[in-house]
């Protein structure tokens, strides 16, 4: 159910960055792997706090209309807006972390962009966009536990 999904997506959060010079050109500092997994958790937490927020769609009627579910989940698009620049300025120990974290912050890119869509004009179906948001939340989190597993944390227990 869409519940059910967006429960499994509001403890999601859990990892992304960048190495040597971020998106926006910016140098970062590289930072031992202990730093970086204390920074990683940190950006995930706030991630977390901002996605707990969508689990109020158990509150939605049974068959929730496309804008019931778009004011549901607008509030966590800005978060993980936010979740993902912090990410990308994180100074990643290795370049397999750099690597994992650039498909952390395409795969949370991607949910975002799941997220935006369920208000469009002629968006998708509320089933249609279960399905995208279902599959998007996925692959967020393989990514994030590929990340979690270059920085010694365990795999997310909570997430995907």
């Amino acid at each position: 159910t869409l519940s059910g999904v967006v429960l499994t997506v509001a403890f999601f959060a859990a990892g992304c960055g960048g190495n040597g010079t971020s998106a926006s050109g910016r140098t970062t500092t590289t930072l031992s792997t202990p730093a970086a997994a204390q920074a990683y958790q940190a950006a995930a937490d706030q991630g977390n706090a901002a996605l707990s927020a969508m689990v109020t769609l158990d509150a939605l009627a049974a068959a929730p209309t496309v804008s019931a579910v778009a004011a549901a989940v607008d509030p966590a698009v800005a978060p993980l807006t936010q979740y993902e620049t912090t990410l990308s300025h994180i100074g990643w120990p290795s370049a397999t972390a750099s690597s994992d974290a650039h498909g952390v912050v395409q795969a949370v890119a991607g949910l975002v962009r799941v997220l935006e869509s369920a208000g469009q004009p002629n968006g998708v179906s509320v089933a249609s966009f279960e399905t995208q948001l279902a599959s998007a939340t996925s692959q967020a989190g393989t990514a994030a536990n590929l990340l979690r597993n270059d920085l010694g944390l365990p795999p997310s227990s909570t997430a995907l």
